[in-house]
């Protein structure tokens, strides 16, 4: 009976530390309107769900016309990213980030070919193609945020980088560590599936990854997530370098106290 009541307890005290840090659906509408603002005066985007007081979205990669939103959606390009501080709520904690990730499709060929405006030649529909299947999409956390625009996005970057094969690559520092995990089932990269990393930043370890529709037993072995690793949080990605974007929906990064090793 005792045992039995310490557990629920444990339970309920566990649930009390959790918390959202930031949470964003990045409400919009069918205009693109710039995640830093447009114009000197003009002020980079709070999440919608809230964040740690005070804070707005930074870049953390690319340039101010690469990182937008549209369609309840943010949209990177062209190796954009952005980032949000943690405010310090990412000391010895269990972090889990999560969002919906896809890659904005082309048209369907029909519509490029016999455009009313000018009909792109097949070669061209080609290249494009075979471009676009080099994008990625970042998620993760930053240590820091660089100073000026058109850094690239892997600097000081920690998380996941989603290929537009549906495989994963984990990245320490903006360095790639170990090989990629492929994708184990059907993947369309237009259709938005919810990646969620958990991390310990006590110990640096990946705890859990799921990557909706994958059947792939992901583990990652690292000792990378630590404190000074994920004071940002951050999303970012390129699609071939073509007039496209990655696209990011749901976003949440949750945290609870991480338990002390025995």
């Amino acid at each position: 009976m005792i045992r039995h009541f310490a557990l629920i307890a444990a339970a309920a005290l566990g649930n009390l530390l959790a918390e959202d840090i930031v949470s964003s659906t990045f409400i919009s509408t069918e205009q693109m309107i710039p995640l830093l603002g447009s114009g000197e005066d003009a002020s980079s985007y709070a999440p919608d769900g809230g964040g740690p007081a005070g804070a707005t979205f930074e870049l953390a990669g690319g340039g101010k016309c690469d990182v937008w939103m549209r369609d309840n959606a943010a949209r990177m390009h062209n190796g954009g990213a952005v980032a949000i501080t943690l405010a310090g709520k990412n000391a010895d904690a269990i972090l889990t980030i999560s969002a919906d990730i896809s890659f904005e499709a082309l048209p369907p060929d029909e519509e490029l070919l016999d455009s009313s405006k000018e009909p792109l030649p097949e070669a061209q529909i080609g290249a494009m193609k075979a471009a676009m299947r080099s994008g990625v999409a970042l998620l993760g956390f930053y240590s820091e945020l660089p100073k000026l625009e058109y850094a690239n996005m892997l600097n000081a970057f920690t998380g996941f980088q989603v290929s537009f094969d549906g495989s994963l690559q984990l990245f320490i520092n903006g360095q790639p560590s170990g090989p990629p995990a492929p994708f184990a089932g059907t993947f369309d990269p237009a259709e938005p599936r919810k990646l969620t990393c958990s991390v310990n930043t006590k110990t640096g370890a990946v705890v859990k990854v799921e990557f909706e529709s994958s059947s792939t037993p992901y583990d990652f072995s690292t000792t990378g997530f630590t404190k000074d690793a994920t004071a940002f949080a951050g999303i970012g990605g390129t699609l071939g370098n073509q007039a496209l974007h990655a696209e990011f929906r749901n976003f949440l990064v949750r945290s609870e106290a991480a338990a002390t090793p025995p």
